[in-house]
């Protein structure tokens, strides 16, 4: 995600909520126990960039094509 916007005035944010949520610390956590990378680049003036790699899983060719759903499903 990136964005080239002014930003914000970083003595005007409010201050962390009891009930949690989904700032950039917890992000970060969730993708690194993924085994993912977080990062985030930002400048003033420049904008900002929040990136997440995660990893795929790894799938025999046969599986891969195949439905999740078996056939004798009703």
């Amino acid at each position: 995600m990136f964005d080239d916007g002014r930003g914000f005035d970083p003595v005007a944010v409010p201050p962390p909520s009891e009930k949690g949520g989904y700032g950039l610390r917890a992000m970060r956590q969730r993708v690194e126990q993924l085994g993912g990378v977080f990062s985030v680049e930002s400048s003033p003036g420049e904008g900002t960039v929040v990136a997440a790699q995660l990893p795929l899983p790894v799938t025999e060719p046969d599986q891969a094509h195949q439905s999740p759903i078996k056939k004798d499903s009703p």
